[in-house]
């Protein structure tokens, strides 16, 4: 099975974890562009590869603040000596580039890109007064037959039974 089909799998299960893909590769490197691997939230490699321990640390890394997150990051790992004349540091974040060190003999550059994969989110709604609404009455309120139909605003939404205005919270929330 491919890094792809398990990502599409786990996907449809709703499950949390990053995807990590190679973008560019410069010089002598391990794993060369468009090499992909699926990235738990603990922070381990379920499938695939990208690279060996020269450029794993910082990947897991980069893949556990995505999923903390909820944003992309690209991990550039480059020898220390290119960072400088880059004028970064190891560990450094700049414009939405991490950068990290490469320690391996090999001395090579890698580009990765690190997209965190979520459930959607579901919509939580809750009356701040007491109501006679059932869950019923809330999916009716909220199906559009009709894309002319416009919905009650954000904050309040009319009681049909009574035709006054409710309070209510709106939030969202992962599951």
């Amino acid at each position: 099975m491919s890094v792809l089909d398990r990502a599409a799998q786990r996907q449809a299960k709703g499950e949390t974890f990053a995807l990590a893909t190679v973008v560019r590769t410069v010089s002598v490197t391990a794993a060369k562009a468009g090499a992909k691997a699926l990235i738990n939230s603990d922070g381990s490699i379920e499938e695939g590869w990208i690279g060996g321990g020269c450029a794993r640390a910082a990947v897991l890394k980069a893949a556990r603040q995505c999923i903390l997150h909820g944003k992309s990051r690209l991990v550039s790992i480059a020898p220390k000596d290119l960072l400088a004349d880059l004028g970064v540091a190891p560990g450094e974040d700049r414009a939405g580039v991490f950068y990290a060190k490469n320690s391996c003999p090999s001395q090579g550059t890698m580009d990765i890109f690190v997209e965190p994969v979520l459930p959607s989110p579901r919509l939580l709604i809750l009356a701040l007064r007491r109501s006679r609404w059932n869950s019923r009455n809330w999916r009716r309120l909220w199906a559009s037959p009709s894309p002319s139909r416009r919905r009650p605003t954000a904050s309040t939404r009319q009681c049909r039974h009574h035709g006054s205005h409710q309070p209510v919270q709106i939030g969202i929330r992962y599951p």
